[in-house]
């Protein structure tokens, strides 16, 4: 029995007129066909089934034809539920078609209603329209039954595999996202607000001088001012600008985070690079791996072929027969020992022992 791997991923709304990215990717034609027996293939984990590791001698319990739709815990209250009515489940259901409502209340209705299963229970997403930005992160957590290979490997795979050309927008995007993550722009604001609040001050210093410092100082000040200004109406643009992109993806616009947004895209992007790497590295150790499983495989025909007993050709390990020879020594000094043989070393001769 398989079990299918979950993506926790978060879902968003997809509300409004139509004009975010979601509507969009709805039009477009697919271009990369998934290959579901693949995706089975590598996330999809045995069940071990404890039945099978239960003792001889337990009494295996008959298993029920019935098709339960609930779980134990629903059916047991939908079972006390229905008792309060004293008639067959059949009959509730004629009354409830014919609208009876004097036996069957607004009241029981909602409580029926209240313990019936949901119509995306048992779904993590339910009838999801799409997701956020930061689930694409969550690809990398989701791991195969392969050593190193990731959700993301696979789709980038199958990706580079069907169109090669799909991925060229992560070398074009990816320096422009790098350059923008390191920028804060809430961080900008507060730097914009401080330059301000101190040429406001040098201002008012100059105002309080004499005649001949303010008229050395006035068109710098009205100048910096002007440029402070101008820095606030980006500023006020491109915040606004975040605020039309929170829409675009559907994200909640009060607690969109503009820095996190483009920080995690950026983030993605450098996986899927990493990715794309780690399958090109992949599939030359596999390369590698079945020539020298061929290599082996023709050495051993070769041998085969120049010794039709079907041995080796080779003789035997040295290291083989020496272990063989010792089992043969402890097998003979166990049966002297049983038959009380005394074991005591000899002394050799003197000349035996000066010649040696």
């Amino acid at each position: 029995m398989l079990t299918s791997l979950l993506l926790i991923y978060e879902t968003v709304n997809v509300t409004g007129s139509g004009n975010n990215v979601w509507a969009q990717v709805a039009l477009v034609a697919d271009k990369v066909s998934p290959n579901y027996e693949r995706v089975e293939e590598l996330f999809c984990q045995k069940v071990v089934d404890k039945s099978a590791a239960a003792p001889a001698d337990q009494k295996v319990k008959k298993k029920s034809e019935e098709i339960t739709l609930l779980d134990p815990k629903k059916s047991m209250n939908v079972n006390i539920f229905m008792k309060q009515f004293k008639m067959p489940n059949s009959e509730v259901v004629e009354k409830i078609k014919l609208g009876d409502y004097e036996l069957i209340g607004q009241e029981k209705l909602l409580g029926l209603l209240k313990i019936l299963p949901a119509s995306d229970e048992g779904k993590y997403s339910g009838d999801a329209q799409g997701f956020k930005i930061s689930s694409l992160l969550k690809l990398v957590d989701t791991k195969a039954n392969r050593a190193r290979v990731t959700l993301l490997h696979y789709i980038v795979e199958e990706i580079v595999g069907q169109d090669q050309n799909v991925l060229d927008f992560v070398q074009h995007l990816g320096p422009i996202l790098k350059a923008i993550s390191r920028i804060s722009l809430d961080q900008q604001e507060v730097e914009i607000r401080q330059i301000k609040g101190k040429v406001e001050a040098i201002e008012k210093r100059i105002s309080n001088s004499n005649p001949e410092v303010k008229e050395q100082y006035s068109s710098y000040i009205t100048s910096v001012t002007e440029q402070i200004q101008e820095l606030l109406s980006l500023y006020s643009s491109v915040k606004s600008d975040s605020e039309k992109m929170a829409e675009f993806f559907c994200e909640e616009v009060k607690k969109f985070d503009v820095d996190e947004f483009f920080g995690n895209l950026n983030t993605f992007l450098e996986k899927v690079i990493q990715c794309k790497k780690d399958n090109e590295q992949r599939k030359i150790q596999e390369e590698r791996a079945l020539k020298r499983k061929q290599a082996q495989e023709a050495e051993m025909a070769r041998r085969k072929s120049l010794d039709p007993s079907g041995s080796s050709g080779t003789p035997k390990n040295s290291l083989q027969r020496v272990k063989e020879n010792d089992v043969c020594l402890v097998d003979l000094l166990l049966n002297e020992i049983r038959q009380g043989t005394s074991l005591k070393t000899r002394k050799m001769p003197r000349s035996v022992a000066t010649i040696s």
